[in-house]
C-alpha cells in the first residue's frame, strides 16, 4: 500500500500494484553430442521485478563469482561463454547468452534412453508444504515463468513416446500453466508457461495453490523414450 498525501482533497491510501510484465523467459536450443552429453545455447531474459533482482545479483556478486556460483550449484554444466546486455540500463529488461554443455543424468549410449526434458529448468519442490494455513499467500507481485526447448536428437535414435500435452488453470483467474511438446524431423519442441496473476491469495485459496504446484511438479517430471534405429 502507499499513502497518497493531496493537501486539498485528504490524504488516502491506494494499492501499488506493479504494471509492468514480470517475466523470466529460458529458451534452450541443444542438442545430444558424440559424447551423450546436451551442448548448445542457452538464453534468458528477465522483465520487471524479475529483471532488477537479477542485476543486483549480478552486480553485487561481480560477472565471474556470479558464473562460478552457478557451475558450483550444478556441478553437471560447463559455461564455455557468456555474454550479458542492459546490466546498467535501468528501465530495459537483462539477457544472458550461455554457450553451454551439460553432462547428462542418464546413459545416452544405449539402445533404449530415457530423459526428462526439464534440462535445469523444473521445480522440484512445493513451497506449500502445510496440511492447512490460516493466513494470506503473499507473492508480492504477479509473475509468469515460461521454458522454451528445442532439443536435437542423433540421427541413430527415433522418438518412441512424449509425453502428453497438458494444461490448468487455478480458480478465480489465480493462475495457469500449459505445458506442450512436439517432434518433428528429429527436434523436439517444447513449451511449458507458469503464470500467477495475482499477488495475494486468501487462506481458502491455499489448497488450490498447493495442488497447482503438485501438478506442475508431476507434469515436469514426464519422460521421453528414445530407441536407437537397428
Amino acid at each position: 500500500m502507499g499513502r497518497v498525501m493531496n493537501f486539498k482533497k485528504g490524504s488516502y491510501w491506494i494499492d501499488i500494484i506493479p504494471k509492468k510484465n514480470n517475466q523470466t523467459r529460458i529458451s534452450m536450443n541443444l542438442k545430444i553430442n558424440e559424447d551423450g552429453n546436451f551442448e548448445g545455447l542457452m538464453h534468458k531474459s528477465y522483465n520487471g521485478y524479475e529483471s532488477v533482482e537479477k542485476k543486483e545479483e549480478i552486480k553485487i556478486k561481480a560477472v565471474e563469482k556470479y558464473l562460478d556460483d552457478i557451475e558450483i550449484e550444478d556441478d553437471k554444466l560447463d559455461i564455455k561463454s557468456y555474454k550479458i546486455s542492459n546490466l546498467d540500463i535501468i528501465d530495459k529488461p537483462i539477457t544472458e547468452l550461455f554457450d553451454i554443455i551439460i553432462e547428462s543424468e542418464d546413459n545416452l549410449n544405449q539402445d533404449v534412453i530415457i530423459l526428462n526434458p526439464f534440462i535445469n529448468s523444473k521445480i522440484s519442490n512445493n513451497p506449500f508444504k502445510l496440511k492447512e494455513r490460516t493466513y494470506p499467500i503473499d507473492f508480492g507481485y504477479p509473475r509468469s515463468f515460461q521454458f522454451m526447448l528445442k532439443l536435437e536428437i542423433p540421427k541413430k535414435y527415433k522418438i518412441s513416446s512424449l509425453p502428453e500435452n497438458i494444461a490448468f488453470k487455478l480458480p478465480n483467474n489465480g493462475g495457469h500453466y500449459l505445458f506442450n511438446i512436439e517432434e518433428k524431423a528429429n527436434v523436439i519442441s517444447l513449451i511449458s508457461k507458469f503464470k500467477i496473476n495475482k499477488s495475494h491469495f486468501i487462506p481458502e485459496e491455499y489448497h488450490y495453490l498447493k495442488e497447482f504446484y503438485n501438478q506442475i511438479i508431476k507434469t515436469q517430471n514426464s519422460l521421453i523414450t528414445l530407441e536407437k534405429i537397428k
